[in-house]
This record gives C-alpha cells, sequence and structure tokens, in this order.
C-alpha cells in the first residue's frame, strides 16, 4: 500500500525571517510546525493534548565503527502556544538533548534485538511497550544540504527534497498499527522543504487530505509555500 505523502515548498529568507519573528530559529520553527500538523491530525497525547516529537540524533565520533550509531531523543511541545512564541519550544529541544545524551547507553542495548523479534509478536505488544501510547511524531531535520546533492544530472534542480521510505506496507503491518506522522526538512537552493508522510487507521488516508491539513499549518504560523 502506498502511505499519503505530501511536500511543502518555502523560501528560506521567509522561513528564518518568521522564526525570528516568533522568538525562535530555523530548527525550533520545524518543530513548532511539526506540533501544529499533528494537532490538525489528532495525533497529541490523550491526558494532555501535548505532542511528542522523536527526533533521531547521530552519535558517531571520529573513528567510530559501531553499525547503529543513530539514537533518539523526544521533545514534548504544547500545539496551542507555538504559533505565537517559540521560546519554549527552543528550551525544551536544548532541555531534551541534554538529557537524551544520558540515555544513549541504554537505547544502544536495545536496538540490536529489534530485527530479531517475530513481527507476530510486536504486533501483540501494548501500545506503550513500542512507545506509540503518546502517539509520537517523526522528525528529520537534515539542516542545510550539500548544492550538489541537487544536481543529480549535472544541473540544479528546481526543487528537491528527501523523504521517509518504507517497502512492503501493508495494513496489517505493524508499523501502521497506530498509524504515524513523520516530516523530514532540508534546505537547498534558496528553499527549505518539508516532506510529510501520514497515516491514520480507519480512515481513508488520501494524499490530497493531507496536502490539505499541510495548507491549514502554513496558514496557522503566516506562511506560504509550494505544495506537492
Amino acid at each position: 500500500m502506498a502511505v499519503p505523502t505530501a511536500t511543502v515548498y518555502l523560501d528560506v529568507a521567509d522561513w528564518d525571517a518568521r522564526a525570528q519573528a516568533l522568538g525562535g530559529t530555523s530548527n525550533s520553527l520545524f518543530a513548532g510546525f511539526a506540533a501544529k500538523l499533528a494537532q490538525r491530525s489528532g495525533r497529541v497525547r490523550a491526558d494532555d493534548g501535548w505532542v511528542t516529537l522523536t527526533y533521531p540524533v547521530n552519535d558517531r565520533a571520529d573513528n567510530d565503527t559501531r553499525a547503529n550509531a543513530l539514537k533518539s531523543i523526544d521533545v514534548v511541545v504544547d500545539p496551542a502556544a507555538v504559533t505565537t512564541d517559540l521560546r519554549e519550544v527552543r528550551r525544551r529541544i536544548k532541555e531534551a538533548l541534554a538529557l537524551g545524551l544520558g540515555n544513549f547507553a541504554e537505547q544502544e542495548g536495545a536496538l540490536p534485538l529489534i530485527p530479531l523479534t517475530p513481527k507476530a509478536i510486536v504486533k501483540r505488544l501494548p501500545a506503550d511497550t513500542v512507545g506509540a501510547a503518546a502517539l509520537p511524531v517523526g522528525c528529520s531535520n537534515l539542516g542545510d544540504l550539500d548544492p550538489a546533492t541537487a544536481c543529480v544530472d549535472g544541473t540544479a534542480a528546481d526543487y528537491f527534497s528527501v523523504r521517509l521510505v518504507a517497502q512492503n506496507l501493508t495494513r496489517r503491518s505493524p508499523e501502521l498499527k497506530y498509524g504515524e506522522l513523520h516530516l523530514t526538512s532540508g534546505r537547498i537552493g534558496g528553499k527549505l522543504f518539508i516532506a510529510v508522510r501520514g497515516y491514520e487507521p480507519g480512515t481513508d488516508n488520501l494524499s490530497s487530505d493531507l496536502r490539505d491539513l499541510v495548507a491549514k499549518t502554513l496558514t496557522d504560523f503566516d506562511l506560504t509555500g509550494i505544495i506537492d
């Protein structure tokens, strides 16, 4: 099955100006955008309506030969406030990074076991066991990309983006049991892209509906962009 996707392209200068106006940075505006989109998508915590953003973090150092040096941190954000003030989001990101770095050893011990766990068992695990109870939202912020990345045929592409890809998914796949929302962002060629992938069990799951949610979230932040 094809999971719905949508990609929005914005002018970098407009994005940075909006981030500054809200007391934030490009990173915190991306987090705020993800939180507001999650709220519109219904992926919020049941107890308080806040959003759990999950970020991958590169833990690889010089001469590091580990097969998997990618860890993750969680940032919990109030989506109600992100369209007017990003200072709290900035603080929470810094705090999560500081706390998360100390927990990477625990993650490293568990990660090798994941591919060895039968899918039949994963399907039976409760939501809190697999980290799905809070309906986490995946966020990958690639930052500034090398301009050569967008020159696959030797000339600069007008639009370039990177998105999450997963193979052989079905409606019964354990990865989709609790739905998903993932955003990937990067800056290249004077544009900032946000590639969104979202799935909600029991709904029509149309890319057109996801694009509509992205458009409404842009409006929430007084931003404009081209949505594909």
